[in-house]
């Protein structure tokens, strides 16, 4: 299901990334720390964008589940 830029950031927070803003736009932008890799979080986050996300996470070695469990 589609799921709020609020949870979807606090899900990323939770597996260790940090939160970063964009400026004015209502974008946000999380990184990972460990590899420097970051992502925008669009406002409106639908399924096809939050699968997105999951791969991402898996290419840089992170459990999508984990991030999922905290959606």
């Amino acid at each position: 299901s589609d799921a709020s830029q609020k949870k979807i950031i606090k899900a990323f927070k939770k597996i260790g990334f940090i939160e970063e803003k964009l400026g004015k736009g209502s974008n946000v932008l999380v990184s990972d720390p460990k590899s420097g890799f970051s992502v925008t979080v669009q406002y409106h986050n639908y399924k096809l964008v939050i699968r997105s996300y999951c791969q991402k996470l898996e290419k840089l070695g992170y459990d999508s589940s984990e991030f999922i469990k905290y959606l």
